[in-house]
């Protein structure tokens, strides 16, 4: 891993990523809205510090820049998803590719942040920004990340349910856990943001995981095989069709990643690869 300091973000730095926020892509769009004359050396910067990734068509905002514009602060904080000392020096003796440390690090970084999430939780924040030349997230996680990630200090386990022991970096009255304010993009940085941003109950949780794991696993489904998925995950009173309507879709459509088709068929396209 590098052992070189990280970056500490500087008031153009945060216009820069905000500007990213609110739509712009290109350096020369970036270095507009932002009211910087460097904006591509500040957007190469930011990339090797997490914080936004290159695209077909500019730059955009990772999960990590995400979570710093919506966390409070004035700017100045370190901007680093650096990982402890001993979690650093656990992935070095892992002797893992620099690109697959990388990874590992991120999804430490995702459970530290949150405290706890589902597998496929921590498969849609990062498989994405970190692919590692895997064509499926699936097989990424199983030949990449999983035992990696199991094996660093303070991670636990319970069968797809991953907790990280020290608790998360947010909290109820934080602004991690609401939605983005960026103008015209995307309100949710990942699954995980917008199930705990969302006004949702237990129950509620667990039918929109049980209908997204499904959504996940084919890539594509019908809304009667989300209905009866998302029904037989937990007890309640209301028919399938009720409990569909009224507790499950307006969650499941609003997921980052999830698409609707003119089809009528639900799709998930969040582990598209740039």
């Amino acid at each position: 891993m590098d052992d070189a300091t990280p970056p500490t973000l500087t008031d153009d730095d945060v216009e820069v990523l905000r500007a990213l926020a609110d739509g712009a892509a290109e350096p020369p769009a970036v270095a507009e809205a932002a009211g910087v004359g460097d904006a591509t050396a500040r957007l190469d910067a930011l990339a090797d510090a997490g914080l936004v990734r290159a695209a077909a068509d500019g730059y955009r905002l990772t999960d990590s820049g995400e979570r710093l514009l919506a966390s409070p602060g004035d700017g100045s904080a370190d901007a680093s998803m650096d990982a402890p000392p001993a979690v650093e020096a656990a992935l070095d003796d892992m002797d893992l590719r620099p690109d697959q440390a990388d990874a590992v690090a991120n999804a430490y970084a995702f459970l530290r942040h949150w405290g706890d999430a589902s597998r496929v939780e921590v498969v849609d924040a990062v498989f994405s920004e970190h692919p590692l030349g895997y064509a499926d997230a699936d097989d990424w996680w199983d030949g990449a990340v999983r035992d990696a990630l199991a094996a660093l200090p303070g991670i636990e386990r319970d069968g797809d349910d991953w907790t990280h022991a020290g608790g998360g970096a947010v909290d109820e009255s934080g602004d991690g856990r609401r939605p983005s304010a960026s103008a015209g993009g995307p309100p949710f940085g990942s699954v995980k943001h917008a199930l705990e941003a969302l006004d949702v109950d237990d129950r509620q949780r667990a039918a929109v995981t049980a209908a997204f794991e499904l959504l996940r696993s084919r890539g594509g489904a019908t809304t009667q095989d989300l209905q009866e998925r998302a029904h037989d995950a937990v007890t309640v009173e209301a028919s399938a069709g009720t409990w569909w309507r009224d507790g499950v879709a307006p969650v499941l459509e609003r997921l980052p990643g999830v698409e609707r088709g003119e089809d009528g068929r639900w799709r998930y396209v969040g582990d598209r690869v740039d």
